[in-house]
């Protein structure tokens, strides 16, 4: 820091909702931050799944939907218009032992993106200068004179950086062995270092699980797609099933498409682990699978949609859709043992060690879209004042 922001370079590790937040608390004080981000461009799970051959295909397959309770975030929200809109959402709850349904009514905040829900980290960050550097794996970090190297999937140079972000738990977690094999990217060169604090909260997201859930997404043709127009809601929290979780209904890019997402339970995202999803960004980055299970998976999830939730209402099969059915796990979007947070702080900055950690993992509540974004801006604020 003590050559001054011309001489700072800060590489941010994942392009969702953190590190776009993280970017842009640096942009908007005049530093330029590098976003790497395995995915064909930023969202993570505020994914939106496009088709090439289709353009009215847009799914939200990660978070359908978020909640603003802080005033900063409902304010960042405002901000962000024509990136995002309210969501005067219908919803409810279905037991499918018992087939009653309740419509909920929360008078929250709800938000989703627009057009798709990585517009939201499109928002963040648009109109600033930030270098992105999309479908790019870093495998490794060394240590060098001027702070970190970051090393690629075939071994390749990234750059060397000052400061690293880290905005995923996976560069620290033994789930990246499981994956990708070799042993997480972050973990050696971290605790090489020595440092107690950074020791402890690397022990504290090696200790994290997570409830890995499995999506299966579908479009149809609004006109044909006479089921899903019947039923009384856009989302739904399923309870009473051993498969199912929650079912998100919503207009596609254009009117004439219908969506369909249906999440599974965290107990069955347990029972295929290495199903990851043709054509996702586990699957583009090497990640070991297993393709024969997919096909299981999709059919036991949409067999228990019909079976549980369209016969609560007297209904009983889907029809044909014009996009899918496709799968994608998300392995890590839920943790469910967030250690108590070590300080009053939604991440950890390390000076001395030229690293950040930012994201909806490190503190209590957790997985949450406010949480995660709130979180970036923070640890982001945190850096430049650290190295001005």
């Amino acid at each position: 820091g003590s050559g001054g922001w011309g001489m700072t370079s800060i590489a941010i590790v994942g392009g969702g909702v953190s590190g776009c937040a993280a970017a842009r608390a640096l942009a908007t004080r005049g530093i330029k931050a590098t976003i790497f981000e395995m995915g064909r461009g930023v969202g993570g799970r505020m994914a939106t799944r496009r088709s090439k051959d289709d353009k009215s295909i847009a799914i939200n397959h990660g978070a359908p939907i978020f909640e603003a309770k802080s005033s900063e975030f409902r304010n960042l929200m405002s901000d962000l218009d024509g990136f995002v809109e309210k969501w005067d959402v219908k919803e409810g709850i279905l037991n499918v032992s018992s087939g009653v349904y309740k419509e909920t009514q929360s008078g929250k905040f709800h938000y989703r993106g627009t057009p798709g829900m990585s517009s939201v980290c499109e928002g963040l960050i648009s109109d600033l200068d930030v270098e992105k550097r999309f479908r790019t794996m870093v495998k490794g970090f060394e240590k060098v004179d001027s702070g970190w190297r970051l090393i690629g999937r075939d071994g390749d140079n990234l750059g060397d950086f000052n400061w690293i972000m880290v905005t995923s738990s996976s560069l620290l977690h033994n789930r990246w062995t499981k994956i990708y094999g070799g042993p997480p990217p972050l973990e050696i060169p971290a605790r090489s270092l020595k440092n107690s604090a950074l020791l402890n909260v690397l022990n504290d997201v090696q200790s994290l699980t997570s409830d890995p859930i499995f999506v299966v997404m579908q479009a149809f043709s609004a006109s044909e797609s006479s089921a899903l127009s019947k039923l009384p809601f856009e989302i739904v929290d399923i309870s009473g099933s051993q498969t199912l979780s929650k079912a998100v209904i919503s207009q596609g890019a254009s009117e004439e498409v219908c969506n369909l997402v249906i999440h599974s339970s965290g107990a069955f995202g347990q029972t295929a682990a290495l199903t990851h999803g043709r054509g996702g960004t586990a699957e583009a980055m090497g990640a070991r699978s297993d393709s024969n299970e997919e096909d299981v998976v999709i059919s036991t999830i949409l067999n228990a949609f019909e079976n549980e939730v369209l016969k609560s209402f007297g209904l009983s099969t889907l029809g044909s859709p014009i996009y899918g059915p496709k799968l994608h796990r998300w392995g890590a979007a839920f943790p469910s043992n967030i250690q108590e947070t070590r300080q009053h702080s939604l991440g950890y900055v390390f000076p001395e060690c030229g690293i950040a950690f930012a994201g909806d993992f490190l503190a209590l509540p957790g997985g949450s879209v406010e949480q995660a974004c709130l979180s970036g801006l923070e640890i982001g604020e945190k850096v430049y004042e650290k190295c001005i």
